[in-house]
C-alpha cells in the first residue's frame, strides 16, 4: 500500500498525469460544445504520458475508445487537447531536467 502511494506521488510530481485543475479548464471550454464530462475526466485522469511513444499510444487509444463508445466530436476534441497539454508538459519538464544537468 505504501509503495503504491509513493509510486502514485512520484508520477504526479514527475510523470505525465493530467492534473484535475487542467481537466476542469478543458471541460469549461468544451462542455458548451457538447463534450461528455465523465468521458473526458475518466480518459484524461487515467493517461500517463512519459515520452513520445506513450503520447502516440494514447492518441491511438483515444481513436479506439471514441469508436467503441460513440463519443461525439466535442468529447474527442476535449480529450485531444488534454493529450497535447500532457505531452507538452512532459516535454517541458524533460527540457528543464536536461538544462539543469548541464
Amino acid at each position: 500500500m505504501v509503495v503504491a502511494r509513493l509510486r502514485w506521488l512520484l508520477q504526479e510530481v514527475f510523470g505525465g498525469r493530467m492534473k484535475e485543475k487542467e481537466i476542469q479548464r478543458i471541460l469549461k471550454e468544451w462542455e458548451p460544445h457538447g463534450a461528455k464530462r465523465i468521458a473526458v475526466e475518466n480518459f484524461l485522469g487515467s493517461i500517463d504520458i512519459t515520452d513520445h511513444e506513450s503520447h502516440m499510444g494514447t492518441k491511438a487509444n483515444l481513436m479506439m475508445d471514441a469508436n467503441l463508445y460513440h463519443w461525439n466530436w466535442a468529447t474527442c476534441m476535449a480529450i485531444s487537447v488534454g493529450i497535447k497539454k500532457s505531452y507538452k508538459n512532459i516535454k517541458e519538464r524533460n527540457n528543464e531536467t536536461k538544462n539543469t544537468q548541464t
